[in-house]
C-alpha cells in the first residue's frame, strides 16, 4: 500500500511548514473569497488541497516511469519511481553484481535523483523476498481507509493552525486581522487617524462601549465597499489602536476606551494574583473538603467546585478577603458560566441591584475570573 504523507500525523504535528505555494493559496482563497476568513477554517481547506495535490502527484508520478520493484532488473537509462521516497524520481547510472551470500546472485544500482549529487544504491533483480515486493501486481491506490481532510483536521486542527497564525502574522504587508478574521491587506478600504479621533469622541460622548456597526453609521467608511470589508477595516485599525478595547461578549463587538476602565479590568492586582501550589488531595479530610465546597474559589480545580453545572440560572458567590481589599467580585465556575467570554481582555456587563434595581456598569475580567465595577 501506497503511505501518504498527508495521512501521517506525526507530519502534521512536526514537519509540516507553510511553505510558498501554500502562501499563494492562503492569498488567493482570501481574495476570492472577498469576505474575511476564520483561520481554522483557512486551515481547513489547506489541509483540503493538500492531501489532493498529494493524490494528484501520486497518480501522475505512477504513470510517467518504472515503479521499483528489488525483484525487476533495470538498464542504465531506465527512470524509476520510488514510492518510499516521497515518489521520487530517479535515473539509473549504473548496474554491478550484488555481494551478499544471504541473498544468491542479485544486482545493486546506482540511481542519480535530480535533487542530489550522488548516486544511491538499491538492489534490484533480488530473488529472496522483500517487503516492496510486487509479484507482477500493478501498484494500488488505495483509498478507501484514508482519513478524509476533517478526520485529519479533528486530529491535528489546533496544530496546524497555530502553524497557520504564525505564518500570517508574519506577513502583515499581505494579511490582516481583525480578531480571529483575517482579511488580505489589497481588499482593506482606509481608516485614517481622523476616523479614529471621531470613534473615540463618539464612545467618550456615549459614555459606554459602542458596537462595531454604530461606530461604522458614525463614520461612513467607503459606502462603496461591502459590510463585511467595511466591519473588518474598521476593526483592525481600532484592535491596533491602544486607545481602544474590545468588550464584547462572545461574538458580540463593543469598543471601549481603555483610559476609561478600571485598571482592574485591565490587569489583575497583585493580591488577586494566583500562584498555584501543588499538594496531595488524597490529604484533605471531610472538614476540609467540605470547606473547599462552601468556599466555592474561583481557582479551586479537581474538586466538588467542578461539578456544578456549567449553565445555571442563578448562582452564590462567596466574598473572600482578597476580592474585598481589590473590590472585585470572584467568579467561581458556576458563576463564569454566565458571562460567556468574549475576544478581548475583558467583556462589559451590567450588574443589576436584587433590592433597589440599580444598574450600573461592570468588567468580567476572564483571566481573572472576577468582575469589577466603577462603584466598589
Amino acid at each position: 500500500m501506497i503511505q501518504r504523507k498527508t495521512q501521517n500525523l506525526a507530519f502534521w504535528r512536526n514537519e509540516y511548514q507553510v511553505d510558498a505555494s501554500d502562501h499563494e493559496f492562503l492569498y488567493e482563497l482570501l481574495v476570492d473569497s472577498q469576505e474575511p476568513q476564520r483561520v481554522e477554517d483557512l486551515t481547513l481547506a489547506l489541509i483540503r488541497r493538500r492531501c489532493r495535490l498529494e493524490e494528484n502527484r501520486i497518480r501522475t508520478e505512477l504513470e510517467r516511469g518504472l515503479i521499483y520493484d528489488p525483484a525487476e532488473r533495470y538498464k542504465i537509462g531506465d527512470e524509476i519511481v520510488f514510492p518510499a521516497l516521497d515518489f521520487a524520481k530517479g535515473r539509473v547510472q549504473s548496474i554491478r553484481p550484488g555481494e551478499n551470500p544471504e541473498h544468491g546472485a542479485f544486482q545493486v544500482i546506482g540511481v542519480r535523483f535530480a535533487e542530489e549529487p550522488r548516486e544511491r544504491y538499491f538492489a534490484a533483480a533480488l530473488k529472496t523476498p522483500h517487503v516492496l515486493n510486487r509479484r507482477g501486481r500493478p501498484l494500488q491506490l488505495d483509498t478507501d481507509n484514508l482519513l478524509s481532510p476533517e478526520d485529519l483536521y479533528a486530529e491535528v486542527g489546533p496544530e496546524v493552525v497555530r502553524k497557520v497564525e504564525e505564518h500570517l502574522r508574519r506577513h502583515p504587508n499581505v494579511f490582516a486581522a481583525a480578531g480571529p478574521l483575517w482579511l488580505t491587506t489589497d481588499h482593506m478600504v482606509e481608516v485614517t487617524v481622523g476616523h479614529l479621533h471621531i470613534a473615540e469622541a463618539a464612545i467618550e460622548t456615549e459614555a459606554r462601549p459602542l458596537s462595531t456597526t454604530t461606530l461604522l453609521g458614525i463614520l461612513e467608511l467607503a459606502p462603496d465597499a461591502s459590510e463585511a470589508v467595511r466591519t473588518f477595516s474598521l476593526e483592525t485599525a481600532l484592535y491596533a489602536d491602544e486607545r481602544f478595547v474590545q468588550v464584547g461578549r462572545g461574538e458580540e463587538s463593543l469598543w471601549y476606551l481603555r483610559r476609561l476602565l478600571p485598571p482592574e479590568a485591565l490587569s489583575i492586582p497583585p493580591v488577586l494574583a494566583y500562584r498555584p501550589e501543588p499538594y496531595p488531595r488524597e490529604a484533605l479530610d471531610v472538614a476540609l473538603l467540605q470547606a473547599e465546597w462552601e468556599l466555592a474559589d474561583e481557582w479551586t480545580e479537581g474538586g466538588l467546585a467542578e461539578t456544578v453545572p456549567t449553565q445555571v440560572p442563578s448562582t452564590m458567590v462567596l466574598l473572600t478577603y482578597p476580592h474585598l481589599a481589590a473590590g472585585t467580585l470572584p467568579l467561581p465556575p458556576a458563576a463564569r458560566s454566565i458571562f460567556p467570554r468574549g475576544r478581548g481582555v475583558c467583556s462589559a456587563v451590567t450588574l443589576i441591584d436584587g433590592r433597589w434595581g440599580t444598574r450600573f456598569p461592570a468588567w468580567v475580567m476572564h483571566e481573572g475570573r472576577y468582575a469589577v465595577s466603577y462603584t466598589h
